[in-house]
């Protein structure tokens, strides 16, 4: 068959496909010529949805008219409710992650306040992971700082425990510091009655609702109250928690004039890149907001990006959403959200911000996500602007997006470990970082230590598919460098365009002074600094060794990603070497667990008095078989035999 031939039946199939698409609702794959899937979207109509996409008003759209010249078949997932479109196809972005969907990071989740109401004494404590448990959540809080400095404000002064206990009455225990400090009732002790602990949670989870006001009242009531009973120890117990109320909370700026608690989505642009922009409020108060920068503009519709927010804020989420969601627009997309929540017995509202008042505060809204994606844009540029400058300081092939710096860390030639950091973007990429303990080198060889590292990081770039850097940094000298360029090349890495340098510290030459011209103070000064430390670059195509001024933001890049090499392996250094110094001559015994080891310690208190024992002393410690006295009596009495002959 020939090439035209294969293209008119691949042609007809997807024609085919087309027509044989049900009305129903379900999610639909579009795939290119490799079978690679594209795209991924749901619908409520399957039919009308994947048609629409050949009409001329998508394809004016041009990265529709893009996927859409690409498509050469789909496939589709019908399911049985509209609301289960949603849920498979969040699974289904996450999983394939195609190249024309919009894909936000789903590494991120908000803090909350979880406050454990099904307990017979409640506790509250932050957590990130909200499940169907019967507690209760508040929040969510925009960085985990605001939501400790509230945790620790409720806690100053509304005396809840924090312990783990299971405090069903059973059993009584005797009080903590927290006790003594004020900071709790102790219920643990039994003699703190239900009523009155849950007296404060109630006045807690009022806090935490936003009714401030309402709590205030209340409270000042109650201290009113104390004082006319001449109970001034309680009285002036609720004055603090007046004033904590009053102090850390009551200043958070209210920005509608009732209590309103809703979610504020919306979509920012600017020099052709997108943003998401989020604002939680609660109370009528903002308790956290989020920016996700989304990346190229790309054609994008606000629709798209407003179903991934859905998608990542509340699709598969055990908590809540707001009564109410504002958005740009109510669409399909929307209406399909209403529905999966009224499934799971939840009413909200999604709407536009049509009254004036919530019109404005949506407007401060995308004035946030603006200004937000302004500081990003100009943090990449930033950070471009350095890496160019790295680029032409160090005459590099490309730009080191990502570069990788390689640091050999041991202690007179003994527990020789490595290092290897990764930056990518002028920014540390932890998640890539990787420690090498040296198998191959038992003495001072660094030259053999960094060939051993290099061969090693080539090995698992091929068999782990790692990507490779534009630049290599090696910690070291001429000679460190030399021994990684042999290793180099001999691996099969010549399409591969990057760029090795070695970052060494030297000394400078002595100055010689003219005894007629430099005298006095002035002359002790200048010969005390007269070999003052200075780092500098080798290159393989370089003679000479490349200095760099002591203002140069490369010689600052490259002092920042060497340190943070040192770091790394001088961290993995100290643990070998805390290990070993825990390390027992029964770690080296076969047979002889961590559990027979702590019994034989604890029975013999150390290893010079076990060695000593006889094999009736051996018999009598509990756990300890026969077979453990014969390896034990080989280990130590063969050994120490064969020292003496030696």
């Amino acid at each position: 068959m020939t090439i035209e031939n294969m293209a008119n039946a691949t042609a007809l199939a997807l024609s085919d496909k087309l027509k044989s698409l049900p009305t129903s609702s379900g999610v639909y794959l579009l795939k290119d010529e490799n079978a690679n899937i594209i795209y991924i979207g749901k619908a409520k109509n399957l039919k009308n949805r994947v048609r629409s996409y050949f009409q001329q008003a998508s394809l004016s759209n041009h990265r529709t008219a893009i996927f859409v010249a690409k498509l050469r078949d789909l496939e589709w997932i019908i399911t049985l409710k509209e609301s289960e479109a949603l849920l498979v196809e969040d699974y289904l972005i996450k999983l394939h992650k195609p190249r024309y969907n919009i894909l936000l990071k789903d590494s991120k989740t908000y803090p909350h306040i979880k406050v454990t109401i099904k307990e017979r004494f409640p506790r509250l404590f932050l957590t990130r992971q909200v499940k169907k448990d019967g507690s209760q959540y508040y929040g969510p809080y925009s960085s985990i700082h605001d939501a400790r400095s509230t945790l620790q404000a409720i806690h100053k002064y509304f005396p809840l425990r924090t312990s783990k206990m299971d405090l069903d009455g059973s059993k009584k225990y005797k009080p903590c510091l927290n006790f003594y400090l004020k900071r709790c009732l102790a219920p643990c002790t039994g003699n703190v009655k239900v009523s009155e602990y849950k007296e404060i949670v109630t006045q807690v989870i009022k806090l935490l609702k936003g009714d401030y006001n309402q709590l205030v009242e209340e409270l000042t009531l109650e201290m009113h109250s104390r004082a006319a009973k001449q109970d001034f120890e309680r009285a002036s117990k609720i004055r603090d928690q007046i004033k904590s109320v009053k102090e850390t909370l009551l200043k958070k700026p209210r920005i509608t004039r009732d209590k309103l608690s809703c979610d504020l989505l919306g979509v920012v642009r600017e020099d052709g890149f997108l943003g998401g922009q989020a604002v939680f409020i609660r109370g009528g108060i903002i308790v956290g907001s989020d920016f996700e920068f989304l990346g190229d503009d790309g054609g994008y519709q606000d629709d798209e990006v407003i179903r991934h927010l859905f998608a990542k804020l509340y699709i598969g989420k055990e908590k809540q959403p707001p009564p109410i969601i504002y958005v740009p627009e109510v669409t399909d997309e929307a209406k399909m959200l209403i529905h999966y929540f009224k499934e799971r017995k939840v009413k909200i509202k999604i709407k536009f911000p049509s009254v004036i008042e919530k019109k404005k505060f949506y407007d401060g809204c995308l004035q946030n996500g603006i200004a937000n994606l302004k500081a990003y844009l100009a943090s990449e540029q930033t950070n471009q602007g350095i890496l160019n400058r790295v680029k032409d300081d160090l005459k590099l092939k490309v730009l080191p997006n990502r570069v990788e710096c390689i640091d050999i860390s041991h202690l007179g030639g003994t527990n020789s470990v490595a290092s290897l950091v990764v930056f990518e973007n002028n920014m540390p990429a932890k998640k890539y970082y990787r420690r090498f303990k040296i198998k191959t080198v038992d003495k001072i060889d660094d030259f053999a230590a960094m060939a051993e590292v290099i061969t090693r990081r080539i090995k698992r770039g091929i068999s782990k598919d790692w990507l490779w850097p534009d630049l290599i940094i090696i910690d070291g000298g001429i000679g460190q460098l030399n021994a990684v360029l042999a290793v180099i090349a001999k691996s099969d890495l010549s399409l591969i365009n990057f760029d090795v340098i070695s970052f060494a510290k030297g000394r400078q030459e002595k100055k010689r002074f003219n005894k007629g011209a430099m005298q006095g103070r002035a002359g002790e000064r200048a010969k005390n600094n007269d070999s003052l430390d200075f780092e500098y670059v080798v290159k393989p195509e370089l003679k000479n060794k490349l200095r760099l001024n002591k203002s140069s933001p490369t010689l600052h890049f490259l002092q920042r990603v060497r340190d943070e090499a040192h770091r790394f392996a001088l961290a993995y250094h100290k643990l070998i070497r805390r290990k070993q110094m825990l390390h027992s001559s029964l770690d080296d015994i076969f047979g002889i667990g961590s559990r027979k080891k702590e019994i034989l310690l604890e029975y013999f208190g150390k290893i010079s008095d076990l060695k000593q024992a006889t094999k009736e002393e051996l018999k009598k410690v509990p756990g300890i078989t026969s077979q453990d006295i014969t390896r034990l009596w080989k280990f130590f009495h063969h050994k120490e035999a064969q020292l003496k002959d030696k």
